[in-house]
């Protein structure tokens, strides 16, 4: 079953129990590690947006962002896709713009 666009996932463990359709339901955010990597998976999620340019940290549900884009539209995605998450309290945006040079041939 797929996830329809723009639906983020929600950090946490299932619940126990009996579940519809065979998956267990998500809970709220649970520790920092869940929030991180929930923000972690948002942003794998989002096409424009490159995972391997983010560092991605939380302390007390405030998840700091750092890293290297090339475009502001990437910064901005990355930023509303960690705001979008359950338990996320607050984005620490320190993410830098380096506008790719074309290449000199």
């Amino acid at each position: 079953m797929e996830r329809p666009r723009g639906e983020l996932p929600e950090a946490g463990v299932g619940a126990e129990g009996d579940w519809a359709g065979g998956l267990p339901p998500v809970l709220g955010p649970r520790t920092d590690r869940d929030i991180t990597e929930a923000v972690e998976t948002a942003l794998f999620l989002e096409p424009e947006v490159d995972l391997s340019h983010f560092i991605v940290d939380t302390k007390n549900g405030v998840v700091r962002l750092r890293g290297r884009v090339s475009s502001p539209r990437e910064k901005e995605l990355a930023i509303q896709a960690a705001r979008d998450v359950a338990g996320v309290v607050e984005v620490v945006d320190e993410i830098e713009v380096v506008p790719t040079s074309p290449s000199t041939e």
